[in-house]
């Protein structure tokens, strides 16, 4: 806006004091007095040229006033250029902040997102840089984790800018930042300074997560300002309700995922339920953590789905560091899913003998209405035995003390003892590509270690598992508690002959008594 002031001339009416002629711009639809923003007058206010005024609502009202009106015309000259800028929000924006915004779950449980549509921001700081913060907040008993998936990124080059996309946390250049804090520290998740060819998903490991857009001060009005084209576009939802339970599992030798949570269908299910929640789509992402040097075997003991879709019910497993996921169970493929493969430590990601791998994820999603869709999960994990150069097994190696039972087949695994006869298959089902030979090569070493050697003979030509019969009937009558037996029965005839010598004393007192009865009567 610029302007000139010049002294009444011919006035029609005489005005001794200030402010004679004056121009208000109002933050508001109207001359409100109580939203003025700025005010010339022909007596005292300096000219100023190209400054802007924002107003912080759809209206912007201008006022000019004349107390003495002219002959000659106005002592104030002004022109100025007005344009409209799109200042839409995603979610509740955050007072005396440029540009910053909270999505609480209760009232976005998700959508789109995207840099600010309002480019007036990247004019409006001096100098300094742009920082928007956007952050994600949900209550625990609604959901655990946040998801911020990024779709595009597209800051601009900068031909005279030394710094260069290659350290993004560390370089003072435009990026985007996606974070969270944990035990009051803050935890990077990702960084992009520079386009990327693919959607990349972010997932928090708690309830909150934050994605913040910097953008360096020296050069956002030359490049940014009245750009049209979205500096980032990203979508975000919230995952992981109650029916889902517990988001981190293990590490333990074994252990089942099941879905619907027990302990949470009665605050789903009950009265005080709001009512969408059934139509609701779940989504569930669990942390299976697995101990350093083990494999893991993922067995679907149990599922029922109310469709035969992979639309209604889905559960994808995802190894670290992988776009794509390891494999998927769905109801078209569910007969296929009860032999899944072995994922070895090298899958894993554990690389060296004493890291720990990453943890494996696992995501549902389908139906969130309780009974619709149930499944049970259950994980196993397996002692990797070693080989010697001639491929035969490296027994000498197995020093670990929890390599009990080998399981049949050619997989090369075992598991401790504890994990026999426990209702559970805790060896991989491999008897429909493994030769007899192979089924039954360590019979001999696991009736040994069972002390049922003496019954190699009779179970030469069975392929024996963790859950075979004839090994759990054999092994629950030599570990038998005898002694406890012992003590019980004695325990229990002790309280018979007490209980025997009670019930002789009274009925010995029962005829004396009575006949003192009758004679309290007579009297």
């Amino acid at each position: 806006m610029l302007f000139r002031i010049n002294r009444i001339e011919s006035p029609i009416l005489k005005y001794e004091g200030d402010c004679g002629e004056s121009l208000t711009i109002y933050d508001s639809d109207h001359a409100d007095p109580a939203r003025i923003i700025k005010t010339f007058c022909d007596t005292f206010s300096r000219p100023m040229e190209k400054v802007d005024f924002v107003s912080t609502s759809p209206s912007l009202y201008v006022q000019f006033d004349s107390k003495t009106g002219s002959y000659s015309g106005s002592s104030l000259y002004y022109w100025a250029h007005y344009d409209f800028f799109n200042n839409t929000r995603f979610g509740d924006p955050v007072p005396n902040t440029l540009c910053d915004e909270v999505m609480y779950a209760w009232k976005h449980p998700g959508g789109r997102l995207r840099s600010p549509l309002n480019s007036l921001i990247f004019k409006r700081t001096g100098g300094s840089d742009v920082r928007c913060q956007y952050k994600f907040v949900t209550d625990k008993r609604l959901y655990a984790r946040a998801i911020i998936e990024v779709n595009a990124v597209s800051f601009k080059e900068l031909p005279y800018n030394s710094n260069a996309c290659t350290r993004c946390h560390e370089e003072r250049v435009d990026k985007l930042v996606i974070w969270e804090e944990r035990d009051k520290y803050q935890n990077n998740l990702a960084c992009f300074c520079d386009n990327i060819p693919r959607a990349v998903r972010v997932i928090s490991s708690a309830d909150q997560m934050n994605l913040e857009m910097i953008v360096q001060g020296q050069h956002a009005i030359t490049s940014y300002f009245k750009n049209p084209n979205p500096l980032f576009e990203a979508t975000y939802e919230f995952a992981h309700g109650p029916l889902c339970g517990p988001i981190t599992l293990g590490p333990s030798p074994d252990g089942e995922l099941v879905f619907p949570y027990k302990k949470a269908l009665a605050m789903v299910a009950g009265p005080m339920a709001p009512p969408e929640h059934h139509y609701r789509r779940e989504k569930c992402i669990w942390e299976l953590k697995v101990a350093a040097q083990r494999d893991l075997w993922l067995n679907l003991e149990k599922a029922r789905f109310a469709d035969r879709s992979c639309e209604s019910a889905k559960i994808e497993v995802y190894l670290a560091g992988r776009l794509e996921p390891r494999f998927v169970v769905c109801p078209e493929n569910i007969s296929l899913a009860r032999d899944l493969p072995i994922l070895t430590t090298a899958e894993l990601g554990a690389t060296g003998a004493d890291q720990e791998p990453l943890p494996v994820l696992i995501q549902y999603t389908g139906d969130g209405q309780p009974g619709r869709n149930i499944f049970r999960l259950v994980w196993t994990e397996l002692f990797h035995l070693p080989r010697n150069p001639d491929g035969s097994l490296a027994a000498s190696l197995l020093q670990d003390g929890g390599c009990d039972f080998r399981c049949p087949g050619d997989t090369g695994v075992c598991i401790p003892r504890h994990l026999l006869c426990n209702g559970v298959a805790n060896c991989p089902n491999v008897t429909h590509t493994s030769t007899l030979a192979q089924l039954t090569r360590h019979i001999e070493w696991n009736l040994e270690q069972l002390g049922l050697l003496h019954h190699a003979g009779e179970y030469r030509q069975l392929v024996l598992h963790d859950e075979s019969p004839e090994i759990c009937l054999r092994r629950d009558l030599s570990e038998l508690p005898y002694g406890k037996l012992a003590l019980i029965t004695v325990g229990l005839c002790l309280m018979f002959a007490l209980l025997f010598a009670i019930l002789r004393r009274m009925c010995r007192r029962s005829p004396s008594h009575q006949g003192r009865h009758h004679l309290e009567e007579d009297y």
